[in-house]
């Protein structure tokens, strides 16, 4: 299924796109959709609408109880790491324990893929219109992959 008007500006990553935004890699063992959004609300809430990088950066545990990251928050209606190179002029403030080398099986195979097939995923990714933690926890564990190459 061949979108007619391929477009032009593929963005270079999945984890952040103009419909959608990811946090799979963020975290491990998630506790649910309710929790994870709370939690990512309440980093949100203490950093305020600007990133504080002490703050962000003295949580005791990287992981909260619902298995997010604390640094993850909420700008705009995106869900991305306060503390990501992208979110800080190339700066990359993550704690050490951050996979910062990690990428899902759907974005190695995003960065192989020709124009046609990136613009025919997009596609069918915003025909299933998911949250972002559905998106996320898709993305992260291949489901959208595999069924996307079927």
């Amino acid at each position: 299924m061949l979108v007619s008007s391929p477009m032009n500006n593929l963005p270079p990553y999945l984890c952040q796109t103009e419909e959608f935004s990811c946090f799979g890699c963020c975290g491990h063992h998630f506790e649910g959709e309710k929790d994870v959004l709370q939690q990512v609300k309440e980093n949100t809430n203490r950093f305020g609408s600007k990133i504080s990088l002490p703050i962000l950066q003295s949580e005791s545990e990287v992981l909260s109880k619902s298995g997010i990251c604390h640094s993850v928050i909420n700008k705009g209606n995106k869900v991305m790491c306060g503390l990501h190179p992208m979110q800080n002029k190339g700066e990359d403030n993550r704690d050490k324990e951050c996979e910062r080398e990690y990428f899902c099986k759907t974005m190695h195979q995003w960065k192989m893929w020709d124009e046609e097939k990136k613009v025919n995923f997009l596609e069918f990714m915003k025909k299933k219109n998911p949250t972002v933690y559905e998106y996320s926890i898709k993305m992260d564990n291949d489901s959208w992959l595999e069924e996307f190459l079927k």
